[in-house]
């Protein structure tokens, strides 16, 4: 399913203008973060019914922008998606759910992002950062195998495709990724997708966090 003819259809100036700008914008945060090493801390205060914290988890370092690696990160964040659910919520219970995104950037560096960010009881975040820190380092080291876990992650990846390709701003990005970088993600994407395995996964996972640098916010 190629890039090509949607350009025609939803390639407005204005929206790739805008574009830019989102791109732009997510570069500078990502600079910041990964070269000024600064320790910052923001207070927000409103009176809640019911107590909370809400802590982020943010990744990030070097990778290779390509097709590959942009599935590949994809798959990923479904897979944190599932373990966090199981881990986080189901067995320690102390969060409704784990918000799990990713990006990567191709300027001025080609790298990663990854963040994790939930809602608890301010007594259990320091209990629930660890172990989700700890579990994502131990990923990319597990041997146990989570083959069901990447086949549930596959189906995702393909079965939100068609739906998700109609829409103007998967189109756009696809399209800015086509025209700027010469990546036509959609070309090749069902047999790369297929093709992935709990190895593959693990060992770019590997790749990924071996290097990262971790930040918190809360």
């Amino acid at each position: 399913m190629s890039t090509k003819p949607r350009f025609a259809h939803y390639g407005a100036i204005r929206s790739l203008t805008a574009l830019k700008w989102q791109t732009f914008e997510g570069l500078l945060i990502r600079i910041i973060c990964r070269f000024v090493k600064v320790s910052s801390k923001n207070h927000f205060s409103r009176q809640l019914e019911t107590e909370k914290a809400t802590t982020s988890i943010y990744y990030s370092g070097d990778m290779a922008y390509t097709a590959d690696n942009l599935i590949l990160l994809s798959a990923l964040e479904q897979l944190f998606n599932m373990e966090f659910v199981d881990k986080i919520r189901e067995k320690l219970g102390g969060t409704y759910g784990v918000s799990v995104s990713s990006n990567a950037q191709k300027l001025p560096t080609e790298g990663f992002s990854l963040q994790f960010q939930y809602d608890c009881a301010p007594d259990r975040r320091v209990e629930l950062t660890n172990a989700m820190n700890q579990g994502v380092r131990a990923y990319a080291q597990d041997r146990s195998g989570r083959r069901d876990a990447v086949q549930k992650s596959k189906n995702i990846c393909s079965n939100s495709t068609p739906t998700t390709s109609r829409k103007n701003g998967y189109t756009l990005r696809a399209t800015w990724r086509y025209l700027v970088f010469g990546i036509d993600i959609n070309a090749d994407y069902e047999k790369e997708v297929n093709a992935l395995t709990i190895e593959s996964v693990r060992d770019f996972a590997n790749q990924l966090l071996s290097q990262a640098t971790a930040s918190k916010y809360r």
